[in-house]
């Protein structure tokens, strides 16, 4: 049987205490994400989007509830689960000394997969996203849009059981932001994993979210959840729709209001 995956989020609650003053960032949030489901997640800045991520991901302690990845059939918080986390800032996981090819292919290493093959594998997404790049030059070379990139790239080829996507196409320009939703969608479809995608860009939320959370200052929680009504495959001409249009309008609203409490 082949294994599936659910993050699971249970009455979640992380405060800070900072020269004498206390801050809520997540309040008793609870919600689940199922095998073969992406759940966006859209926020004004201080929302607790990262903070949100970073809790999943275990890079911090929650005050109090729990997050964990749980593999079926066995039921278990599984250490053999492979988790993708995507960050914002491609520096902290990129090699700028290596070459494009190198960083890219980097995970298939630890598969003991030859050098040439691995140029091989590594050759076919880089002209998926950024078919432009050289596969032998520097990354510290390269645009930051274009590192960005490299990063989701790195990503894709370890064929991951979990993606956790922190605004990781923050850089990049519209026409790699489609060509990276569309590889990501492909490698989606292909191993049904679960993906948490936080994005300050509506478009690329509806694009990829199954269902669409708008995280609220004010609230610290979910403001609402949406269902995309969009089915799958989603394409750029589905935006245009009447009943998507008038839900960026609501989304435009909720994110206004939300930023000036």
């Amino acid at each position: 049987m082949i294994p599936q995956y659910k993050i699971l989020v249970e009455n979640l609650t992380v405060e800070y205490n900072s020269n004498k003053m206390h801050q809520t960032v997540i309040s008793n949030m609870s919600f689940e994400v199922t095998n073969n489901m992406t759940f966006a997640i859209l926020g004004t800045n201080g929302s607790g989007k990262t903070t949100l991520l970073n809790s999943i991901a275990k890079l911090i302690k929650p005050t109090s509830g729990s997050t964990s990845i749980i593999s079926f059939p066995t039921m278990e918080n599984n250490l053999d689960i492979t988790v993708a986390l995507l960050n914002q800032d491609y520096r902290q996981t990129n090699y700028p000394w290596a070459s494009a090819i190198e960083n890219i292919t980097f995970p298939l290493k630890f598969k003991k997969i030859n050098k040439r093959k691995r140029f091989e594998i590594g050759k076919e997404i880089l002209n998926e996203i950024i078919p432009e790049v050289n596969p032998v030059k520097k990354v510290y070379n390269l645009s930051g849009g274009q590192q960005q990139l490299i990063a989701i790239a790195r990503a894709i080829i370890s064929e991951p059981d979990v993606i956790l996507a922190d605004e990781p196409l923050s850089a990049a320009d519209t026409i790699h932001t489609m060509q990276a939703i569309k590889a990501i969608e492909r490698i989606r479809e292909e191993r049904k994993f679960p993906m948490i995608w936080i994005s300050h860009q509506i478009d690329e939320a509806l694009l990829l979210g199954d269902t669409i959370g708008l995280l609220s200052k004010k609230s610290h929680g979910f403001s609402r959840i949406i269902e995309n009504p969009l089915g799958r495959p989603r394409n750029l001409i589905d935006l245009t729709n009447a009943e998507i249009v008038k839900l960026k309008a609501e989304i435009i609203d909720f994110l206004i209001i939300d930023d000036k409490n």
